[in-house]
């Protein structure tokens, strides 16, 4: 059994390092936007922000609780699915909007970075600060989310054809996720960095593609509830939302039906995540 197989000292000190990294982050994300000298803020948006940032530090705290109590499955994988549920909130960018006051969206967003990476040719010193503070913020929650879940346990199904399946599904995920991704960044005008709806749902695959990842290697049962849930829920919208990213190149015809075979690919990489995390959970339940 490898280090990473239970718990260790490496999973607690890989989390206390995302607590410092996101917390890091948070603090650059928090001087840019609270200086009055560049942004002056309504008082509830500048609330809305640094609650929005303290999350931050809670999904810190989950990372390092779930370290603590990696032997107590229930309690590690309750936090794990929260930490895995605050990672995608804020990956996607369902975060506070800063467009009405002429800001970039949050930089713990994809959405928000890409931006901000197209404009750091901009003599603007708070874009260098945002980019740095968003890197910071990902970076951590992505060493949190690995430190706390990752382990090789992929063979441990009782059934070959459980494994066949399961490693199937994974590698049909990753092909039709990395297509769709790939798709949607092959046509100029869909990954313009303005096409904010773009990069969210793109994201919403990325996440997908990981969390199966570490269900299947690791036969983690938090991350394949986890992932039952967000890949349920986006599976069943990812068509819908996947049009409405169409209909706004309904003017070009390429374009279009660029973006429409990128919808299909996504939709069928989340229909598919569905039956590792099934599967995951059907054994573990039965042990």
């Amino acid at each position: 059994m490898g280090l990473m197989d239970s718990a260790s000292p490496i999973r607690l000190v890989g989390a206390v390092v995302s607590f410092v990294a996101v917390f890091i982050g948070s603090a650059i994300i928090w001087n840019v936007v609270n200086d009055e000298d560049s942004v002056n803020l309504p008082d509830d948006m500048e609330a809305a922000i640094n609650y929005y940032l303290f999350t931050l530090w809670i999904f810190g705290f989950a990372c390092i609780g779930a370290a603590l109590i990696y032997s107590s499955e229930a309690k590690h994988n309750a936090l794990v699915i929260f930490a895995f549920s605050l990672f995608s909130l804020h990956f996607i960018g369902i975060s506070t909007d800063l467009s009405s006051i002429g800001m970039f969206p949050m930089p713990t967003s994809f959405v928000g970075m890409t931006l901000i990476r197209d404009n750091l040719d901009q003599d603007r010193d708070e874009l260098d600060k945002l980019f740095a503070g968003g890197f910071f913020a990902i970076t951590g929650m992505l060493v949190g989310l690995l430190s706390v879940t990752a382990r090789m346990d992929i063979l441990s199904s009782v059934s070959t054809n459980l494994r066949v399946i399961k490693l199937v599904s994974l590698l049909t995920v990753l092909f039709t996720g990395g297509i769709s991704v790939l798709t949607y960044w092959s046509a100029e005008d869909i990954r313009d960095p303005n096409q904010v709806g773009v990069y969210a749902y793109t994201a919403a695959i990325m996440v997908v593609m990981f969390a199966t990842t570490i269900t299947v290697a690791g036969t983690h049962k938090g991350v394949a509830a986890f992932l039952l849930a967000f890949g349920g829920i986006f599976s069943i919208i990812a068509m819908s939302l996947g049009l409405l990213i169409s209909a706004g190149f309904s003017g070009n015809n390429r374009n279009r039906d660029t973006a429409r075979a990128g919808m299909v690919f996504a939709t069928a990489s989340s229909i598919v995540s569905l039956v590792p995390a099934f599967l995951v959970l059907q054994e573990t339940s039965a042990e």
